[in-house]
């Protein structure tokens, strides 16, 4: 986990540039795949859930826009208040 004000290019190291080009169809594996090949950053996308953040490794598979709709659609069931995004769970 990395704190929520790191900045990319603070996880690539100084010096370095990249462009990354992805777009909402991307599948969660194929956008994590191409931070580590052009990044060498090896990374896992989580989605919030109420006001929890689950790790999207049963759905890899589905598109980015998709997790989006579903955190979105989540979110208007919970009505989350405001939290802070560095409180995480141990478990």
């Amino acid at each position: 986990m990395i704190a929520s004000n790191m900045l990319f290019r603070g996880l690539i190291g100084r010096g370095k540039s990249h462009i990354i080009n992805f777009n909402d169809d991307f599948s969660i594996s194929d956008f994590e795949m191409l931070l580590n090949d052009q990044c060498r950053l090896y990374a896992q996308v989580f989605r919030k859930s109420g006001k929890i953040w689950l790790e999207t490794s049963a759905t890899d598979y589905w598109t980015l826009e998709q997790q989006n709709e579903e955190g979105k659609s989540l979110a208007k069931h919970f009505k989350t208040e405001s939290e802070n995004i560095n409180d995480i769970d141990p478990y």
